[in-house]
């Protein structure tokens, strides 16, 4: 069992303290004031901020401890199995909580990746682009970093709607998407604007890794289409920030300018400038 410790140590240390804040107050005050609501509350955090492991461990933990306080402090019941009554109610009320939360986490997570992610191809939807290269640019502009962004036209989709239907056209943008996935770092992004348009955002990429990257990933859809029966290329602009722009639209304008410059002429071709 793997609790979510490394990155959320702070909330289990804050779940920890109040167990045995609350476990002392109810050892100190004796039987005639009952704790067991409040325990409720090292549970829930523990379940939310740190996960359902390390929540159900926290109830059980409070549900012998608990226990060992009512006997310890003289809490009186007319036969002993009601001690162990007691504690089951208490034990399933925790682990419920805990469950309950667990998937309402899931739930909220679940909601909020779909609502960032293309339902046809699983790249990024535009909403989700426009937020990271906002951050992008502020990042530019702080510290002075260089990035990159690709602008991506699939060539002659509307040939293989015609032809092969437009199911065929979907798998087609998924398996380029897969593709492109495949190609870039875990730190790049590639969204779908719209349609058979897609932009790729590559941080702290140069002029030559951002020309490497493209490279790879036009030479990895040609040979993949080409072994799905349907060869198509890719017509890509690709604006290389070493200033920062004004805006996520101007920035897009200027790298969309610089695909259909290839678009319009002889497709299956890159464009790159720098924005300086």
């Amino acid at each position: 069992m793997i609790f979510n410790l490394k990155r959320n140590w702070q909330w289990a240390i804050l779940s920890i303290t109040l167990v045995a804040i609350i476990g002392l107050l109810d050892c100190l005050l004796g039987p005639e004031i009952r704790f067991s609501i409040t325990y409720l509350i090292p549970v829930a955090i523990g379940a939310w901020f740190v996960g359902k492991p390390f929540g159900l461990a926290v109830s059980v933990f409070i549900t012998a401890m608990a226990m060992i306080i009512g006997c310890a402090t003289g809490r009186a019941y007319l036969n002993i199995a009601f001690y162990y009554w007691d504690a089951g109610i208490r034990l399933c009320i925790f682990v419920v909580l805990t469950l309950l939360l667990d998937r309402l986490k899931t739930a909220l997570n679940t909601e909020r990746s779909l609502s960032r992610i293309d339902f046809l191809t699983g790249a990024m939807n535009s909403r989700c682009f426009y937020e990271l290269a906002s951050m992008e640019i502020e990042r530019c502009k702080r510290y002075g970093r260089t990035f990159s962004v690709a602008y991506i036209d699939v060539d002659n989709l509307k040939t293989i709607n015609d032809k092969f239907g437009h199911l065929k056209g979907d798998d087609t943008l998924r398996a380029i998407v897969g593709i492109i996935k495949k190609n870039l770092r875990r730190t790049d992004t590639v969204a779908r604007l719209g349609g058979d348009e897609f932009i790729i955002l590559f941080p702290e990429a140069t002029y030559k890794a951002a020309a490497a990257a493209i490279k790879k990933i036009q030479k990895a859809v040609k040979h993949q289409t080409a072994i799905m029966g349907f060869s198509t290329s890719l017509s890509i602009g690709i604006l290389t920030c070493e200033s920062c722009p004004s805006s996520v639209a101007k920035m897009i304008e200027a790298v969309d300018f610089l695909m259909y410059s290839i678009k319009n002429h002889e497709k299956d071709g890159v464009a790159h400038s720098t924005y300086k």
